[in-house]
């Protein structure tokens, strides 16, 4: 079975975590094709994510940045914590003064975020293997921001027009056909990307690549689907839950408690437990601070509105958390050479 041999368990959490969110998408979108519910609950995968799993695994930054830290007590945690919030003031300020500007820096962002968070995925299953999966990372982040704007054109560009009209800016997306075109482009290279990733991964003929490859193959096909078929706020809500949050999930309880056997599923899941609780500090404020912009901003209270709003939150978080994450992923992968050396 894929991954026994490396974790040692008949069904760990990589394994999980591998076919899961796929699945889920492929399951939801042969469902909506029959039953057409993704539009009409476009909004509540992003709108849960604000509770469960998604918004948690940002507002754990606090707690990561106590473990980089040197500890000592919540006075030089909060200090080493400024940076982050400055950074945040500043991203608010922009999302202020110039929201297209802030808008296009988010998903530049967001695309490294995506892309980096995946690579740190894949590497993770084959720490040994010569072989390295940054393009095929690349590619599949590509996919996720620009597939919805090709095969949804008209539903992502509303969407988008509405994030703008919430942000307060002048402008707004008059040719969806140009979006789509350049959803097109963007979703090719991400092909070709992806593509050459594998085929220069299968010509080196390492043990054990063509069962990563086609655990790959696998998780891009269900993602293309979803993707393609459900509503884009739907879909991605379900990606950034499904996909993208609980993933994280993963290196988080790996970097937190390293001693423990996360590849265990019982243990993992109450390692998410664990997280959930302990993001409650930074989670609390946020929860509150959304509170505030629904309440000012969404006129008249829809669930896709709120949902917006949570990516406007994003917009100002995901600069220094993305920020953040490099620094934990720098410190898992510097964990087996260290254990080497030892």
């Amino acid at each position: 079975m894929f991954f026994t041999a490396r974790v040692g368990h008949p069904l760990s959490s990589s394994l999980l975590l591998t076919f899961a969110a796929p699945f889920l998408l492929v399951t939801l979108a042969a469902a909506d094709r029959l039953l057409g519910f993704s539009s009409a609950w476009a909004g509540w995968p992003f709108f849960i994510s604000l509770f469960l799993i998604g918004m948690p695994h940002g507002a754990a930054d606090l707690l990561v940045s106590a473990e980089l830290g040197s500890g000592g007590g919540w006075r030089p945690v909060l200090i080493g914590f400024m940076p982050y919030f400055a950074i945040m003031v500043l991203g608010a300020l922009a999302l202020a003064l110039v929201p297209e500007f802030a808008l296009i820096v988010f998903a530049a962002v967001t695309f490294l975020h995506f892309r980096d968070a995946d690579y740190q995925t894949l590497k993770h299953r084959a720490p040994e293997s010569p072989s390295d999966p940054l393009l095929s990372a690349a590619g599949r982040a590509a996919i996720v921001l620009a597939l919805p704007f090709w095969s949804s054109t008209d539903a992502a560009v509303g969407l988008l027009n509405r994030l703008l009209e919430l942000l307060g800016a002048a402008t707004r997306v008059s040719d969806p056909s140009t979006a789509k075109l350049l959803g097109g482009i963007a979703v090719g290279l991400g092909l070709v990307f992806v593509l050459t990733s594998w085929c220069s991964r299968l010509l080196r003929r390492a043990q054990g690549e063509w069962r990563l490859v086609r655990a790959e193959a696998v998780e891009t096909a269900g993602l293309g689907i979803g993707l393609a078929v459900l509503n884009p706020l739907f879909a991605m809500g379900v990606y950034f839950l499904a996909w993208h949050s609980l993933r994280h999930l993963r290196e988080l309880c790996s970097f937190l408690w390293p001693n423990e056997d996360h590849e265990d599923i019982p243990q993992f899941f109450l390692g998410i437990a664990r997280i959930h609780l302990r993001s409650l500090p930074l989670l609390l404020p946020t929860i509150v601070v959304y509170a505030g912009m629904v309440v000012t901003l969404a006129k008249p209270w829809n669930v896709t509105d709120m949902a917006l709003l949570i990516i406007v939150v994003f917009i100002v978080v995901t600069f220094p958390h993305h920020l953040q994450i490099l620094r934990m992923f720098a410190v898992i992968n510097l964990r087996p050479q260290a254990a080497k050396a030892a």
